[in-house]
Order: C-alpha cells, then sequence, then structure tokens
C-alpha cells in the first residue's frame, strides 16, 4: 500500500503544479480555440507535438520554418487532444483541454506558448528564467533545474513501478506457499483419516478375535501346551 500512497502524492503534486502553470500561459484547448477562427490563415510553423522535456506532463511544439496553414496545426492539435506521449525518460502522459503548451525543440527545456497570431508566435520564458545562476549538476545556465525535476519525477514512478511490481511477486509468491500449505494439510488430514480408519478396522478385528475364542471357535496354532 505504501507505493500507492507514493504515487498519489507524486501525482498530485504533479497535477498541482500543472494548474498552476495552465494559468500563465496558452493550454491546448486554448489554442485549439485560437486556431478555429481562422482555419484558412497562415500562421508561423508550428509542428511536432511531443511531451515536453521540462513537464513531462505538457505539450510542446516545435518551432518550424515558415508558416503553415492553421487548419493543419488544428488538427494535429486535436489528433493530441486525448493521445498519451511518452515521455523523455519514460512514462505515458495523457494530453487534455488544460495541458500546457510550450515551444521546444525535443529534448529541450524552452518557452511558455502565450499567444498565436497571423503574424507571430508569442512566448515569456520559464518563471525559473530570471534566476541569474547555473545548474550544479551539469554548470547549464536555467532553466535546466526544470529538466532535473521531470527526471527525477520520471525516476520516482520508475521506482514506485518497480516497488508496485516487487509487491505482486511477493503477494503471488505468498498466495502459492498458502496454496502448497493448504494441500500440505488436505494431504495430512486425507492420511490422517485413513490411518483412524486402518486403527478402527484393526481394533474391530482384535474385538472379533476376542469373541471367537471366547466361544472356542478359533483354532490355537501354538505348539507350545496352554498354561495350566
Amino acid at each position: 500500500m505504501a507505493g500507492f500512497d507514493l504515487q498519489d502524492l507524486v501525482d498530485g503534486m504533479s497535477a498541482r503544479m500543472q494548474q498552476e502553470r495552465a494559468e500563465t500561459q496558452m493550454t491546448l484547448g486554448k489554442l485549439i480555440e485560437v486556431l478555429e477562427v481562422m482555419p484558412n490563415a497562415e500562421v508561423p510553423n508550428l509542428e511536432a507535438a511531443h511531451s515536453y522535456r521540462g513537464y513531462y506532463s505538457d505539450l510542446a511544439f516545435e518551432r518550424g520554418v515558415g508558416t503553415r496553414p492553421a487548419a493543419d496545426i488544428l488538427a494535429e492539435c486535436r489528433g493530441a487532444m486525448g493521445r498519451a506521449f511518452t515521455g523523455y525518460k519514460g512514462g505515458d502522459f495523457v494530453m487534455g483541454e488544460l495541458t500546457p503548451v510550450w515551444i521546444a525543440a525535443y529534448g529541450s527545456c524552452g518557452e511558455k506558448l502565450t499567444g498565436l497570431d497571423q503574424d507571430e508566435v508569442r512566448t515569456e520564458p520559464d518563471d525559473g528564467s530570471a534566476f541569474d545562476g547555473r545548474c550544479e549538476c551539469c554548470t547549464a545556465p536555467w532553466p535546466c533545474p526544470t529538466i532535473h525535476l521531470a527526471d527525477e519525477l520520471a525516476e520516482a514512478r520508475a521506482e514506485i513501478e518497480r516497488q508496485e511490481t516487487e509487491r505482486l511477486r511477493l503477494v503471488r509468491a505468498n498466495e502459492g506457499w498458502h496454496q502448497r500449505v493448504s494441500e500440505l494439510k488436505t494431504t495430512e488430514r486425507f492420511q490422517a483419516d485413513e490411518n483412524t480408519r486402518l486403527l478402527e478396522a484393526l481394533d474391530r478385528a482384535r474385538a472379533r478375535h476376542r469373541r471367537q475364542r471366547c466361544a472356542g471357535t478359533v483354532e490355537r496354532v501354538c505348539d507350545h501346551p496352554p498354561r495350566a
């Protein structure tokens, strides 16, 4: 049960963080609404939807060259709705109406998508980009720590899955042990019943033999003379 509790904690933290991000940038649902009002327009090229490197549960588009029909991007956005994308280091993440959208190359952090029209793609840096420092792990500039957070969450999920797999293995092994014990107990009960039947048959045979001797119907097979 501990595995389930940890998974709920991680999922709850991720969901709250995603809701906070959705308040400051475009979501997949908002992007679809914007594209629906200009289906025949040419807009800056957004392509290759994928799970965002910074937050695997978010959606990202790469900034392509030139322009692209809004109808094509709209179709790609609708295709992403309800679809599970694989995170950079594993895990499946379903995108929905409230999923925040980013502009970033696959495997890289990027910027928030805050607006889209026929002339430009409007973006803003991640909130943490104002930090004037470098990552302690790889000396990369911010927002590299965001990557590490996503990696840590992915590793935590992998560890949870490993623990749950081990728990199920132990449960199955325990069930098998109980089954074996039950079979042994059944065998022991059968043997005990059989022994009881044999003892009862022996007691009956002895009692019958005594009755026959008392009645004088049993011949002696001993050569020694009877005692006086």
